[in-house]
């Protein structure tokens, strides 16, 4: 009877703890909106004039940085946007390689010329900011940069006239890759003044372009070999037209190249090893401007023909991956 009134006891208590669990009101949802300032809500659209960014972060520091990326991550979108457009009208064939890099580089702009319009510390690690930067500050800015720049390039390119090809073809490659770090920055101007004119830049990138292509196929060199090993030669002659430097058969060329190998036999009661030198010199206009000297060891085994071929091919493994700019130690 006793053990019959506790569990009924026991029955009864569940029961309105169960009933009295379900009529608990849950943790009402804290409305953060509440605590921020409307001019962080109610974002800035951007004008003609100016651009604006709101942004969060642990410092005053921290949340400008944020707001600059947020502006910088727009002007990459209108620069693409602008890129697509140009190439599509112009019918440039650019990969996606070459936007991607684009891309990235203007990522990496930065931007000094903003303006603090509000900011406020809402706890200890969270600070809010709204900045604004002036388009036409930030034109400005980034056309002197441009042009600083371009018109070293137009400087340099003057210098190399009376050099030789390979220097010439050398510094062309360069002068490229000088003006596609400009290109990036000529799309954000045009994004930000729509009235801004680059067509001379793109005129002096093409003109590089077609330098650099004219030296690259046009360049005549004529090999001088007559005391070279045969194998090493033809290696040397294969690299050359990897690099599509025509070879004439006569020396009536302003540029020149001289091989010349000796080999010496070492044996001794550990090994027999044979040690090749080829010594290129190369001459433009009769003037020595470049030369090195590769040194090549193999095992002395089998008849000389065979170690001789050996050679050759790790002669070639040695200078196949370098620009002959980089081969002569030109500067």
């Amino acid at each position: 009877m006793m053990l019959k009134i506790i569990f009924n006891f026991t029955i009864i208590l569940l029961f309105f703890v169960g009933c009295g669990g379900s009529n608990n009101p849950q943790p009402a949802e804290i409305n953060k909106t509440k605590t921020l300032p409307t001019w962080y809500i109610n974002e800035s659209k951007d004008t003609h004039l100016k651009m604006y960014s709101s942004s969060i972060g642990k410092n005053k520091k921290d949340a400008i940085s944020n707001a600059l990326i947020d502006i910088v991550s727009r002007l990459s979108i209108s620069v693409e946007s602008e890129f697509q457009a140009d190439t599509k009208v112009s019918g440039k064939s650019y990969n996606k390689e070459i936007k991607k890099t684009i891309k990235t580089k203007v990522n990496n702009i930065k931007i000094n010329n903003y303006e603090v319009l509000n900011s406020k510390r809402i706890s200890y690690n969270k600070y809010l900011i709204k900045i604004s930067i002036d388009k036409s500050k930030l034109s400005d800015y980034l056309q002197a940069k441009v042009n600083k720049k371009f018109n070293l390039l137009l400087e340099e390119e003057k210098a190399i006239s009376n050099s030789n090809p390979i220097v010439q073809q050398n510094k062309y490659n360069l002068l490229i890759q000088s003006m596609n770090d400009i290109v990036p920055k000529l799309y954000v101007i045009k994004s930000l003044d729509q009235l801004f004119e680059d067509k001379k830049y793109f005129k002096t990138l093409d003109h590089f372009q077609k330098q650099y292509l004219k030296l690259k196929y046009k360049t005549n060199l004529y090999v001088y070999a007559k005391k070279a090993d045969k194998n090493f030669t033809s290696k040397l002659k294969t690299y050359l037209l990897s690099y599509n430097i025509n070879i004439r058969k006569k020396s009536n060329t302003d540029l020149y190249l001289r091989i010349d190998t000796n080999k010496s036999i070492v044996n001794n009661e550990y090994f027999k090893m044979v040690i090749y030198k080829a010594k290129l010199k190369l001459y433009y206009k009769k003037v020595l401007v470049g030369e090195n000297i590769i040194e090549i060891k193999t095992h002395n085994k089998g008849n000389h023909n065979r170690i001789s071929e050996k050679a050759s091919s790790a002669f070639y493994s040695k200078i196949k991956d370098k620009t002959l700019f980089e081969l002569m130690n030109l500067k």
